[in-house]
């Protein structure tokens, strides 16, 4: 079909995340491949009472429909993923009659610092493990959580990270994963992932018109993290790159907003930006009437859709404008909270009154060196200062070989045979 659904749910609570609010550094950094807790069990358990009270209505919506017609349920082989999966859908029709499969690809991003992003086991060991994880959140397991199927068919190799993951490292193993997600045969399907892997898909995929039409689901869904056993559901068009047309949260899922990220720019993609995107920017960093319309020259459709010489050279102008007035802002804000001028740390020098309107640019008033080879030699007098001191240290600590010819700190004459001088 050219257009399908995609549900994506974030995992239950992890031993991880406890760790980490409970600053439980061992837990955090001595246990690899973090499983559910209690916790993150029950977050489960009540998505799969959410699912029963809505499967039960007349007529759920079209969203809901697409979600329990699901024809395929991947998971991502780590235990925290596969355990939300088997607990928090089973009750779902298609697990009830095929079970859950194992997708690599939709593994977490690995940090430096990430033990619970690093795998352990592989194949048939994995569904070992879980059901062992199980009977410490349980107890007794129950029947139906036992009698879930899970297919180990793609995480029979070593599929995890052992060192850090590089950002174009993840970003193509995320683009893997969504293509198998697009070419495959079924016209709706669940994946059960991590946060930061849905970020990628909605930074990545999102169509300018969605981010359009609706900016706040837009940047809460690329920017910030979505709730423990939380769903969003995805309406995509294969023949598109930017494939996703529409997005929505489900269950009464909601999206946890960080501090820093309150007043980021809602600036999804550069080619789709919308004119109040570019001024609620403006509005945010202080820029004035001239900067914004520069600003906005840059995402003008004229600019992206010709190739003319004139326009390219405005474009540069423009750049080169906005860049020093942002460089400036920034430079302000900084002296007003006492932090020093040197604001930028992006590779770029900040402009100031002394320097050219231009960002990158030497400063003019810089004055020469006064150094010169000759007052860069040392003295006579400094090179002996030099050779006391390395002898009295090595005198101290008996290490080092004296030379009796050389003047001591006790004063000496310079024997005429230096053949056995200190190194």
């Amino acid at each position: 079909p050219k257009e399908k659904w995609v549900f994506l749910i974030r995992h239950g609570q992890s031993k991880w995340n406890a760790a980490k609010r409970e600053f439980d550094l061992y837990t955090a950094f001595g246990i690899i491949d973090h499983g559910l807790t209690k916790k993150g069990a029950e977050q489960a358990d009540e998505l799969n009472k959410k699912m029963d009270e809505i499967k039960w209505k007349i007529r759920p919506e079209p969203m809901y429909q697409a979600f329990f017609g699901a024809k395929k349920v991947y998971s991502s082989p780590l235990s925290r993923a596969a355990e939300s999966a088997v607990i928090g859908l089973r009750n779902h029709p298609h697990v009830k009659a095929h079970g859950i499969q194992l997708l690599a690809d939709a593994r977490e991003k690995r940090t430096m610092m990430g033990m619970d992003c690093t795998g352990q086991f592989r194949g048939s060991k994995i569904i070992s493990h879980i059901q062992s994880e199980f009977k410490e959140i349980y107890g007794e397991v129950p029947e139906d959580v036992k009698n879930v199927k899970v297919d180990p068919n793609d995480a029979l190799h070593r599929w995890w990270n052992e060192k850090g993951e590089s950002s174009s490292g993840f970003a193509q193993r995320v683009d893997q994963a969504m293509k198998t997600i697009m070419f495959d045969q079924a016209d709706s399907i669940i994946v059960v992932c991590h946060s930061m892997v849905i970020r990628h898909i909605f930074r990545r995929y999102i169509s300018p018109e969605f981010s359009r039409k609706d900016e706040v689901t837009a940047h809460d869904l690329a920017y910030e993290k979505l709730q423990n056993m939380g769903v969003t559901a995805m309406r995509i068009d294969r023949t598109k790159f930017e494939c996703i047309q529409s997005a929505a949260l489900m269950f009464d899922s909601k999206v946890l907003r960080s501090k820093k990220n309150e007043r980021r720019p809602s600036i999804v993609q550069a080619s789709g930006d919308s004119k109040s995107d570019l001024h609620d920017y403006c509005e945010d960093t202080k820029l004035d009437t001239d900067s914004k319309a520069n600003f906005e020259a840059l995402f003008s459709p004229q600019h992206h859709n010709s190739d003319t010489e004139s326009l390219k050279i405005k474009r540069e102008q423009a750049e080169k404008v906005v860049a020093g007035k942002i460089a400036f802002v920034h430079q302000r804000t900084r002296s007003d909270l006492g932090l020093g001028s040197n604001s930028l740390s992006h590779g770029k020098k900040a402009l100031t009154p002394g320097r050219q309107n231009t960002i990158g640019s030497s400063p003019t008033n810089r004055a020469p060196s006064t150094r010169t080879p000759e007052n860069r030699r040392r003295s006579p007098e400094n090179r002996r200062k030099s050779r006391i001191k390395i002898q009295m240290k090595a005198k101290h600590f008996g290490s080092w070989p004296i030379d009796e010819s050389r003047p001591t700190a006790e004063g000496g004459a310079k024997a005429e045979n230096e053949t056995n001088q200190a190194p």
